[in-house]
């Protein structure tokens, strides 16, 4: 059986000098990783900017970087709405909807049942107890 000697196959290998471990991964994995990355990083430099006390998102990337100047005349403010009000709370949301997913993910993993639910297991049946 002859090969092309064009082909190559559809995954990435990556080892470790030291250690005895390798990861396989498909080719498509690497760039679209970076692209949710990269989505989720607009999002949330978007939804940072967004409020009732206007910042622009260049302001919003400056401010969290540290690069706003000290005598910009709004500097104490958008270090105040960003590091004290916004991003905690948008940090929080992040992270709450991960551990959903996670954990969605989880359950259909574990039942086997990709239309898994939480009614399968009395999850939602508990969260109205006590009657």
């Amino acid at each position: 059986m002859a090969t092309r000697p064009d082909f190559r196959p559809s995954w990435i290998t990556l080892r470790a000098r030291r250690l005895p471990l390798s990861l396989k991964l498909d080719r498509r994995v690497p760039p679209m990783a970076l692209a949710i990355l990269s989505f989720t990083l607009v999002v949330l430099v978007l939804s940072i900017s967004y409020g009732d006390y206007d910042i622009s998102p260049v302001e919003v990337v400056q401010t969290l970087l540290g690069l706003v100047p000290a005598d910009h005349p709004q500097a104490d403010d958008f270090d105040l709405v960003v590091h004290t009000l916004r991003l905690p709370r948008i940090l929080t949301a992040f992270l709450v909807g991960v551990a959903l997913g996670t954990s969605g993910a989880i359950m259909q993993g574990i039942l086997g049942n990709p239309l898994a639910e939480p009614g399968i297991l009395g999850v939602s049946a508990g969260g109205a107890w006590p009657p």
